[in-house]
């Protein structure tokens, strides 16, 4: 017997096993950019202290910028995973065309972020050279980015995550060889440093959607699922965006937060801010795992909605968090065995004064403590915000975001540092009490618009003669 077009994969519906084969392929597809990006900070503090910390400024600025237009191109993904849900097959090219459309109108917009936005973010900054350079290559390439994520989202949508994954490692393993190449020079080629790294991204980033774009242009795909050319439908891209765009400010808040972050921690000092730039990016490395995490559940989510099934939503849940915990308990148990280890990796010869400084290994070893902890309360409620964004309730998700942020962790991270002279360990603590805040908050809305719901679609089917 052939299983319901909302299914997935051969597993139960909401089971464990459903839920990590179909996180799996994004989680090693993340993973592949997370190490893209861990290979590009190690390797450019090889380079030099200076660059991990301009790349770490600027490209988290770029990032700030570039994401909102990206998370609004990645609303395709749950717009295929609802119209694959309602078996509309033949239409789930439309809403990535859409999106695809979306990203080449970017252009002009990340080309003047470029030119005008670095005086403005970097002024002031000892390493405004750096940070400019690197940054107006990222704005450069960003179309690319959005691009890729609209693609993307037709694949893992409509169930096929290992496409993604796929081309994903070929992308960061090309990104990984052209980074020794262009960081450091080879033969003819000089060392570019911090150039270096944006151009082996950006080249990266299009070999990725060559791949794509060969498998989304094939003809079975044109045939059953409507992949050709489409021209632009005005009401379908605005739908879309009106669904994305509240997702896309949260998250863009988000990042914009993190730049802050490194930015109020400057006032500590170059100590405290090496931590940071090192802890951080040591996330950037695992943060996979929540994002993978979170979107296999938007894709299940998106299909059962989309299918009328809302009753498997809770079993999906408790199967993500399941996950979640066990990646949250093997990531505490490595880095207080190997902390040490991690910290040696970002340092070379010429920082033995540093390497052998008490003080910055116990502020390290304790931010990775608190981060590792941060992992755990961030990755449960980024699996409802994920649930909450295929059930479109994105506009609650930005007001309740933005608001946190700014309350729960900004503000409060300010005051520690700047009026009562704190230092990286205790903003880490605050934005640890920062998750635990976002949980509660996403789970008390989860369970009075939806879990409501549920219960009164349960109490209608027992009550059914």
């Amino acid at each position: 017997m052939s299983r319901p077009h909302y299914q997935l994969t051969r597993h139960p519906v909401g089971s464990i096993s459903e839920i990590w084969n179909v996180s799996w392929p994004l989680i090693v597809g993340l993973m592949s950019a997370s190490v893209m990006l861990f290979v590009d900070r190690l390797l450019l503090s090889r380079y030099s202290v200076d660059s991990l910390n301009a790349a770490t400024s600027s490209g988290t600025a770029a990032y700030a910028v570039i994401l909102l237009f990206m998370a609004i191109a990645a609303i395709s993904e749950v717009f295929v995973g609802r119209f694959h849900g309602e078996s509309r097959l033949t239409e789930l090219g439309k809403p990535v065309w859409q999106m695809i459309w979306f990203s080449i109108l970017t252009t002009p917009f990340f080309l003047a972020a470029g030119f005008f936005l670095p005086p403005l973010i970097f002024q002031g900054s000892p390493l405004y050279h750096e940070e400019s350079s690197y940054f107006w290559m990222l704005m450069v390439y960003s179309p690319l980015f959005c691009l890729n994520v609209a693609l993307a989202g037709f694949f893992v949508g409509s169930g096929k995550m290992k496409v993604v994954t796929l081309f994903c490692l070929i992308a960061n393993v090309l990104n990984v060889l052209l980074d020794f190449i262009l960081i450091f020079g080879a033969g003819p080629i000089p060392p570019l440093g911090i150039k270096g790294a944006a151009i082996a991204t950006g080249t990266a980033e299009a070999v990725n959607i060559l791949g794509l774009s060969l498998l989304f242009f094939r003809r079975d795909m044109r045939e059953k699922y409507g992949t050709a050319p489409q021209p632009v439908d005005l009401p379908l891209m605005l739908q879309c965006i009106n669904v994305g765009l509240p997702s896309a400010i949260l998250l863009t808040v988000e990042v914009a937060a993190h730049f802050s972050f490194f930015k109020i921690l400057s006032f500590s000092g170059a100590l405290e801010w090496t931590v940071a730039s090192m802890v951080q990016s040591f996330y950037f490395l695992i943060m996979f795992l929540i994002d993978g995490l979170s979107r296999g559940v938007s894709t299940v989510s998106a299909n059962l909605l989309g299918a009328k099934e809302p009753n498997y939503i809770p079993k999906v849940l408790r199967a993500a968090v399941t996950l979640q915990v066990l990646f949250s308990a093997l990531l505490l148990l490595f880095v207080c065995l190997f902390s040490d280890t991690i910290v040696d990796l970002f340092f070379n010869e010429r920082d033995e004064t540093l390497l052998s400084n008490t003080h910055f290994l116990t502020m390290a070893g304790n931010c990775f403590l608190l981060m590792s902890l941060f992992f755990l309360f961030f990755g449960i409620s980024r699996i409802l915000t994920g649930h909450l964004t295929a059930a479109l309730d994105t506009r609650f998700l930005m007001k309740a975001g933005v608001g946190l942020i700014a309350g729960a962790y900004i503000l409060p991270v300010f005051g520690i540092v700047v009026f009562m002279q704190g230092g990286v360990e205790q903003a880490y603590l605050a934005l640890l009490l920062y998750s635990i805040i976002c949980l509660i908050t996403y789970s008390i809305r989860y369970k009075s618009k939806f879990g409501v719901a549920l219960q009164r679609r349960h109490e209608v089917h027992r009550q059914a003669p």
